[in-house]
């Protein structure tokens, strides 16, 4: 039983140490920095993760590439910052030169749907940046 528990802590603390714990919907990143990518080769598949933005901080997010034997709709890679109305889409013929920032937690969705079986595959970095308030002379606060 002693032995279960230690095993058990020692487990949750290995999750933490690579900074990221799969949840029952989306696998979590909780680090200031990384890169989440999948290669699939499927007809049926979705697969989402999250980042978590610290307070005071915010997220730059890259899509360093998206390619797949068919577009949209049948591979779509959705970026949604929450509390955002409109997500950001991304389709494998479409450019990935634009970074998204955001100061509020992130969520990636990755699917293909389609009658055939066909590889689609991304990868996307991250960087967690903090917000500085500097005080400047005659202008008070600013963001840095």
């Amino acid at each position: 039983m002693i032995l279960f528990k230690y095993l058990k802590a020692i487990l949750l603390i290995l999750a933490y140490k690579f900074c990221i714990v799969s949840s029952d919907e989306c696998v979590i990143h909780t680090g200031f920095e990384g890169t989440i990518a999948e290669s699939k080769y499927a007809n049926q598949f979705e697969m989402c993760w999250k980042i978590i933005v610290p307070p005071g901080s915010f997220v730059q997010l890259s899509l360093e590439s998206y390619t797949s034997q068919y577009d949209c709709p049948h591979s779509t890679l959705t970026v949604t910052v929450l509390n955002r109305d409109e997500p950001y889409s991304f389709c494998p013929s479409g450019s990935t030169e634009m970074p998204i920032i955001a100061s509020d937690d992130v969520i990636i969705n990755f699917k293909i749907n389609y009658g055939y079986w066909f590889t689609s595959s991304f990868k996307m970095r991250y960087k967690n940046r903090q917000v500085f308030l500097s005080y400047h002379h005659n202008k008070g606060f600013a963001k840095n």
